[in-house]
């Protein structure tokens, strides 16, 4: 909640629109149900977070390059499919290659790491407890997925919300590298998840927590 907080503020908004992006993830229904569980989704959500946060400060001071590529390999480390916020945090970067290459270095030892648990576990570097990546995702789930997690959105979010998010794409005020990395953030794990697995349930809007930030942050641009 903090780290919206403090990423709203990077992205230009004044203290009042920055909390209350905040606030709406605070009382976003599929952050409190698994706030209470045991599961990654919130600490995905914290981590994928804190990457773009490090990721939009690495301009300026070196250190925050590094620490953007530890809490992204943390974030992997929490959930493979995080990897999905790679572009955008090279779009937050501005892909300025020295930035990239630091926060590269950074996480390459939590990535030698996992790959030698997930050798360790499942019998190959690349493999990971979710089992095969084709027995996961399927093209034909985007018939049931698309519509469902876009209702499920308009309803705990509101319209204003989703899609009302997506028109910073069309708003001039804001800058066209801000509306990218906003889109592209949120955009990535929508686009992925509507051809993952069954879906059945509104809480299943969980998979979405990493890139709700992005989706907020967006509403109180537009």
């Amino acid at each position: 909640i903090v780290l919206t907080y403090r990423l709203a503020r990077l992205l230009g908004l004044d203290r009042n629109w920055s909390a209350a992006a905040a606030g709406l993830l605070a009382i976003a229904p599929s952050f409190l149900f698994m706030a209470v569980q045991p599961m990654g989704d919130v600490t995905a959500t914290l981590w994928c977070t804190a990457a773009i946060f490090f990721a939009l400060r690495a301009g300026r001071r070196t250190r925050y390059a590094a620490l953007c590529g530890v809490a992204f390999a943390i974030a992997v480390w929490v959930r493979p499919s995080n990897l999905l916020l790679a572009v955008a945090i090279g779009m937050a970067m501005r892909w300025r290659w020295r930035p990239l290459a630091i926060a590269l270095a950074a996480a390459m030892p939590f990535a030698v790491a996992l790959m030698i648990v997930n050798h360790t576990l499942y019998g190959s570097a690349l493999a990971t407890g979710y089992g095969s990546m084709g027995g996961l995702v399927s093209f034909s789930n985007l018939a049931t997925h698309l519509p469902h997690y876009a209702r499920w959105l308009a309803i705990l979010k509101t319209p204003i919300v989703f899609p009302g998010a997506l028109l910073v794409a069309f708003d001039r005020r804001v800058g066209r590298w801000q509306s990218a990395l906003l889109l592209l953030w949120f955009g990535a794990f929508f686009g992925f998840y509507i051809f993952y697995q069954a879906y059945d349930a509104w809480w299943y809007t969980r998979f979405l927590l990493p890139a709700f930030p992005a989706l907020l942050v967006a509403t109180m641009l537009v």
